[in-house]
């Protein structure tokens, strides 16, 4: 996620405003970060769980679709 060559860095901002709105404490106050896309975060996403869910056997197939993941098996 934060690595300099992923996809999705620019959600994660290093520097980022902070909107006090009559508070005090920086702990108070509202993180204006950018929004995220989400089509782009699942696409990020679908990669990442697709690797570390190599089937353990070649019958096993996984499907990331829309945010769920489902694994089915063929047999």
């Amino acid at each position: 996620m934060t690595e300099p060559s992923s996809p999705i860095i620019d959600f994660y901002p290093a520097d980022f405003e902070l909107d006090l709105n009559g508070k005090k404490q920086d702990w108070e106050a509202i993180v204006k970060i950018p929004f995220i896309d989400e089509r782009r975060l699942l696409d990020a996403m679908k990669s990442i769980i697709l690797s570390s869910l190599a089937p353990a056997n070649s019958r096993q197939r996984t499907n990331v679709d829309g945010g769920r993941t489902r694994t089915q098996y063929v047999g």
